[in-house]
């Protein structure tokens, strides 16, 4: 069985099918395509982002490369200020000779009764100091304990007047690896 169409309907079945055909073309091809390359805009927005971040802690890293030798060595005498253990004897040696440098006299040195505090990578010794000399020579001497090889934290100091001397009383962390 023939069917036969005038032109224009032929014309207008053609129109049709293409229409059809241009929509599921769209929606079978070109709409997926679309929302893809949405995707992928999205992902070379972020590929530039962290290209630039990535550029940036570069030229950040390669102008602290001249200073590399300098934090080597800052980190070597940090890490040599928190010996493993209390590793106390260097440290009443170091104490004696800040003392006979400074002028002050130490009357005593005691570990407190209290368990030592630990944190992570470290643990705290709590120490009490007591040492007689004048305000000049005990500024000199906390200085130089400030200053020392061995990381020490004053938690409190207090003192007391007598004559021309003062009394001292220092309490402090004395830190270790551990």
């Amino acid at each position: 069985m023939k069917i036969a169409l005038s032109p224009r309907d032929r014309t207008a079945l053609l129109l049709a099918a293409s229409l059809l055909l241009a929509l599921f073309s769209y929606y079978l091809v070109l709409a997926p395509l679309s929302r893809y390359a949405g995707r992928l805009r999205t992902a070379n927005t972020r590929a530039s982002f962290l290209v630039a971040r990535g550029r940036q802690a570069f030229l950040r890293y390669r102008a602290e490369l001249p200073r590399l030798p300098e934090l080597q060595a800052a980190y070597r005498k940090a890490t040599a200020a928190v010996p493993a253990g209390e590793d106390l004897p260097p440290f009443l040696h170091n104490l004696d000779a800040y003392a006979a440098a400074t002028g002050v006299r130490i009357l005593s040195f005691t570990p407190d009764s209290a368990p030592p505090t630990s944190g992570p990578g470290y643990t705290a010794y709590r120490c009490t100091l007591t040492f007689r000399g004048a305000n000049a020579q005990a500024v000199a001497f906390l200085r130089a304990l400030e200053t020392s090889t061995r990381l020490v934290g004053i938690r409190e100091a207090q003192f007391t007047s007598q004559n021309s001397t003062h009394l001292f009383a220092i309490r402090f962390h004395l830190y270790a690896k551990g």
